[in-house]
């Protein structure tokens, strides 16, 4: 478990460290920002090449393996009818230019962890966000579910986007999200709470672009995510009645601070946004766990993004620091729980990796 361990230990040492040294929001860009910055970045690769070089690690490994075997002798007609079409295209180039599903694995990663990083360095806290992302987002999603780790990573642009009140790069990025995973496109709709003054000729063709990609890019999908996500007895639907109440909880927080929140910080449509997903998709828990879960993935971001706004919220409360300490150790007790007891902990550990598997070095 060194590997998790190290990913988790890093940042939280990172946050400790810019909480003592008082540099509040200013975050990685702030006072000892020039000193710091390139250990954010080289974190950044320490991430891609975690994830990317990962060996046999997530449970569906075998089937990512399946379908990396089946663009061998694929064309591209038939690669893009197997699968989502950028997943589909880079497994097929990855194959003809024999770098493995390592490579597959390497370029998702990277689009991955590029959305991640650039979301958390805006926070006001960019350490303590990126740690509370390592157990659930990082090493679950992003080393378990490589297509919606890659959609997750390009929606993070999109949620920047949103934040700058840029309508039609938001749309492009959740368009560029499911491409690699069909089921992003539920998001779109988060367009309509996006503060913008804009002519009406570009809000009726955001409109209509949004419906062409409901109608075209998910449409022939329907029928599969349908039969998968909502009829099918999936086993890995038990996790939605662990991390949507956590989203619900990150939501009812930042409702009990909207009026604090919306004073120190520009993102409060968004998370306004995200909590009203949150909320609708607890009750669609119950009947649909797969696909509540699914979804849930793509909103995740809630939980990293206000617990770890905690220590600033309540900072007339708490001391920073003491808050900050409570932060970092109840995510590394959540961290060692996962990894320890959770029911598919098995398929992570140990873990393996394709640059180090000689050393095993776990």
């Amino acid at each position: 478990m060194f590997a998790y361990w190290l990913l988790f230990g890093f940042p939280a040492l990172m946050a400790l460290v810019h909480g003592l040294r008082g540099t509040g929001p200013e975050g990685v860009w702030g006072r000892v920002g020039r000193r710091i910055k390139p250990l954010w970045w080289l974190f950044a690769l320490l991430v891609v090449l975690a994830v990317g070089y990962r060996f046999r690690v997530g449970c569906d490994w075998g089937t990512y393996l399946k379908t990396f075997d089946f663009m061998a002798y694929a064309t591209i007609p038939d690669a893009l009818a197997r699968t989502d079409p950028a997943y589909a295209l880079i497994n097929w180039a990855t194959n003809r230019l024999g770098w493995g599903i390592g490579g597959t694995n390497l370029v998702c990663a990277i689009v991955f962890a590029f959305g991640l990083f650039r979301y958390c360095a805006r926070q006001p806290s960019p350490w303590l966000t990126v740690m509370a992302a390592v157990p659930y987002l990082i090493i679950v999603v992003a080393m378990g579910y490589t297509r919606q780790a890659a959609a997750l990573g390009v929606l993070l642009l999109a949620y920047n986007a949103f934040v700058d009140r840029r309508l039609l790069l938001f749309l492009g990025f959740v368009a560029g999200a499911a491409l690699f995973h069909r089921s992003a496109v539920v998001l779109a709709p988060l367009a309509i709470f996006i503060p913008t003054q804009v002519p009406l000729w570009r809000i009726i063709f955001s409109a209509l672009a949004t419906f062409i990609l409901v109608r075209y890019v998910a449409n022939d999908a329907i029928d599969r995510y349908v039969y998968g996500y909502i009829e099918s007895e999936y086993e890995g639907g038990a996790g939605a009645f662990f991390r949507l109440p956590l989203n619900v909880l990150a939501a009812v927080v930042f409702l009990a601070n909207r009026k604090k929140w919306g004073m120190r910080y520009n993102d409060g449509r968004l998370m306004m946004a995200l909590s009203l997903v949150s909320m609708a998709l607890l009750p669609l828990s119950y009947f649909y766990p797969v696909a509540a879960d699914r979804i849930g993935l793509y909103v995740l971001i809630i939980q990293v993004t206000v617990f770890t706004r905690l220590p600033d919220l309540y900072r007339s409360f708490f001391h920073p620091v003491l808050a900050t300490v409570v932060v970092v150790l109840a995510y590394a007790a959540s961290h060692y729980v996962w990894l320890n007891y959770a029911n598919h902990a098995r398929c992570w550990v140990p873990y393996q990796s394709s640059l180090l598997k000689d050393l095993r070095i776990y």
